[in-house]
């Protein structure tokens, strides 16, 4: 079974840190938080934060959080074509 490291269980160390240890402990990838008081990669240029994830040989599997999905508003949606922006 393989497993990926969510950074919300490790929420204080910095991306790169989080990416260190995910490939120490074996793991494929990462799934990468915005709700962790600070911005995706903490302020990596989405391009170079991939690069990143890559050179470590670990995949990026998931882009989070936008919540709640069962109350939508055209904040939510923003939010959401954001995750999607930086994801591609």
């Amino acid at each position: 079974m393989r497993f990926a490291l969510n950074q919300k269980t490790v929420k204080t160390l910095p991306f790169e840190a989080c990416l260190d240890l995910a490939a120490g402990l074996g793991m494929v990838g990462i799934e990468a938080r915005n709700d962790l008081g600070r911005p995706f990669f903490d302020g990596i240029a989405p391009v170079a934060a991939g690069r990143i994830v890559r050179d470590r040989g670990l995949r990026l599997l998931g882009l989070s959080e936008v919540y709640p999905f069962n109350h939508w508003t055209p904040d939510r949606e923003a939010a959401i074509r954001d995750l999607i922006e930086t994801a591609a």
